[in-house]
C-alpha cells in the first residue's frame, strides 16, 4: 500500500533520528571528544542551563538572571513571529 504523506514524514524522521542516535552511540564507543547529545524535548528549557550550556559549549556560570531571560524568550514559538 502507498504511504500518506504524513505516515511517509513519520517514517523519514524515525530513520533520521535512528541514524543520529547510532552515530551518537559510535562516538561514545570510539571514545570521541564530540560535545554532541541527545535530549528529551520536554525537557527544554530547563536541560539548556543545566546540560547542555554546561556539557556541549563548557558555559558554567549562567546567572539567574540569564536563566530567567532564557525561560521567558522560550515561551514564545519561534515561527509564528
Amino acid at each position: 500500500r502507498d504511504l500518506s504523506i504524513e505516515e511517509y514524514c513519520a517514517a523519514h524522521l524515525a530513520t533520521l533520528t535512528e541514524m543520529a542516535a547510532k552515530e551518537l552511540e559510535l562516538l561514545q564507543e570510539q571514545g570521541s571528544t564530540a560535545r554532541g547529545m541527545a535530549i528529551n524535548y520536554d525537557e527544554l528549557p530547563e536541560i539548556l542551563w543545566h546540560e547542555i550550556l554546561p556539557k556541549v559549549f563548557d558555559i558554567h556560570d549562567i546567572s539567574p538572571q540569564a536563566q530567567e531571560r532564557m525561560e521567558e524568550a522560550s515561551k514564545s514559538y519561534s515561527k509564528g513571529r
